[in-house]
């Protein structure tokens, strides 16, 4: 992250310019107006900026630690079977992000699954 916005400041990797040569995916040239944020921590910037062997090896894995990290929402509308059959939970069509309340309401519960990311790879290929 060696660019900056010159509107707002904000950071980019040289490869995000718009076709018009302009970081536009901040404050669309000024024209979006957002309190700061606070300084990541140092952590995290001396990994992002940092030449250190660590540093290096965080950059080259990024999106397998983002990867880890991300969840999926699944809402459904449940039909229960007829008669006695025992309840299967079946998925149909696609998945969808959609982003929550961090705590859920009462009236939700949170079941967290968690797959190891090598295998997953593995068997989408």
């Amino acid at each position: 992250m060696s660019e900056q916005c010159g509107f707002c400041g904000a950071v980019y990797w040289k490869e995000e310019k718009s076709t018009a040569h302009k970081y536009t995916k901040c404050c669309h040239d000024g024209k979006l107006q957002l309190p700061a944020f606070p300084d990541a921590p140092e952590l995290l910037k001396a990994l992002l900026t940092e030449n250190s062997p660590d540093a290096k090896n965080y950059r080259q894995r990024i999106r397998e630690y983002n990867s880890a990290f991300a969840f999926a929402s699944m809402g459904a509308q449940i039909k229960p079977p007829r008669g006695t059959a025992p309840y299967c939970y079946r998925l149909h069509a696609q998945v969808y992000h959609r982003v929550s309340p961090l705590y859920a309401s009462p009236l939700l519960s949170l079941i967290f699954t968690c797959t190891d990311w090598y295998k997953s790879t593995q068997l989408h290929q």
